[in-house]
């Protein structure tokens, strides 16, 4: 593994460790003998940052004639804000809309050299999660949300 993806993996582990650390502090701890609801999330979540720290250490003192180089932040982006899309849209708009936007949003960086192809996967994905989710398990979303429904 090169220096550079155990740098960026271990800043993945380190993130995502200290956010459900903090998550996971919100209830209740407890003690070993008597854990309550966030004991185990917490100790979890402290194990995933401890294993991202020591894989950025690792990174850096790899000796490698390869520096850490930053990738393009675009992609990060881009999924980021399709997930936000999504989540806003799921209620406001209903659930086909939330999932084009999803697709569409995260796979923008292809929309220039493969615009026909990601449409059509978005519709082929709109339309089986429609008749996965609403139809197949009858779970309570609405695929379409005219005005105020």
């Amino acid at each position: 593994m090169t220096r550079e993806k155990l740098f960026w993996g271990g800043l993945l582990f380190l993130g995502l460790g200290s956010a459900w650390a903090v998550l996971a502090a919100g209830y209740a701890i407890g003690t070993p003998s008597a854990m309550g609801p966030g004991f185990f999330p917490l100790v979890l979540a402290i194990l995933l940052a401890a294993i991202g720290v020591l894989a950025i250490i690792q990174a850096a003192t790899r000796s490698s004639a390869d520096p850490v180089r930053l990738r393009p932040f675009w992609p990060c982006a881009s999924v980021a804000a399709a997930v936000v899309a999504f989540g806003l849209l799921l209620n406001t708009a209903g659930l086909i809309p939330a999932v084009l936007a999803l697709i569409l949003i995260s796979g923008a960086q292809r929309l220039r050299s493969r615009a026909v192809e990601l449409g059509i996967v978005a519709i082929v994905l709109a339309v089986g999660v429609t008749v996965l989710f609403i139809h197949g398990l009858q779970l309570p979303f609405v695929a379409i949300r005219f005005g105020n429904e």
